[in-house]
């Protein structure tokens, strides 16, 4: 799954890779020429010995062969702010993207990089991988994050060195105090495993001082029950399948990761 990988340690290029192989297992991959609109879900919880509380849920979606999008939807606890992230790999524009909305005040983080592969579905991109080994070692040249439609490029390396720290503040100045303050408050998830892992390594990381997260907090993630509730507060509301899942699951005693 994309989530399980350590995204901080690696490069951008050799995380999608993997993620792709990960995410979709070969099965669906072997499969994919006949797959249809596919969803999947999973609720965790996060939290450490310093009362840091966290209640997530990854929306893994394959809407087609050109796309992958992954929602996390964020809330924490002890403030009650929510944030919605979407992680999308567009095959057919050779793009990964990411946004990161801020539900209460409406501001917005982005971020977008180039893929360097000429085939424009997940199958194509998979064999051109597997065919060359050596992309995914490649940085990418070219990564440009915003705030709020304030926006800067740079280099991966770049981003992470204090060239380009004005450009970061340029980009950060578009950012409420609260905005910026609560992205920050992501550094513990992004430094356990969970599903911020993603966002961080392809967006948090750059606007966050251009650090890498690896404070040792003692945040330990855990799957919880499946909670409707909390996805339709995120305008996210279950399927009548996945709430059929749960209740016979429920009837079963049996436990439900995903729905």
């Amino acid at each position: 799954m994309l989530t399980g990988i350590r995204m901080r340690k690696r490069t951008l290029q050799a995380a999608f890779i993997l993620g792709v192989i990960m995410f979709h297992g070969p099965a669906v991959i072997a499969q994919s020429d006949t797959l249809r609109s596919v969803e999947w879900r999973s609720h965790s919880v996060a939290h450490d010995p310093s009362g840091a509380n966290y209640r997530m849920t990854e929306i893994e979606q394959l809407p087609n062969e050109f796309e992958d999008r992954m929602y996390v939807l964020i809330q924490d606890a002890a403030t009650g702010d929510r944030l919605s992230a979407l992680y999308v790999i567009n095959y057919l524009d050779h793009e990964v993207a990411v946004t990161v909305t801020d539900l209460d005040t409406k501001e917005v983080a982005t971020s977008r990089n180039p893929l360097p592969f000429k085939s424009i579905t997940r199958d194509g991109v998979v064999a051109e991988a597997r065919k060359d080994p050596a992309i995914r070692t490649l940085r990418i040249d070219a990564v440009t994050i915003g705030i709020n439609g304030v926006e800067q490029t740079a280099g991966e390396n770049d981003w992470l060195s204090p060239r380009t720290r004005d450009q970061r503040s340029t980009v950060r100045k578009a950012a409420s105090p609260q905005f910026l303050e609560r992205l920050e408050r992501l550094r513990p998830l992004a430094a356990a495993e969970s599903p911020v892992q993603q966002v961080f390594s392809h967006l948090l990381r750059y606007l966050l001082s251009g650090t890498a997260c690896t404070a040792q907090t003692g945040l330990q993630t855990e799957s919880a029950e499946p909670d409707c509730e909390f996805d339709a507060s995120f305008h996210f509301p279950c399927s009548q399948k996945a709430k059929d899942r749960i209740t016979a699951a429920k009837k079963k005693g049996e436990k439900i990761e995903r729905y």
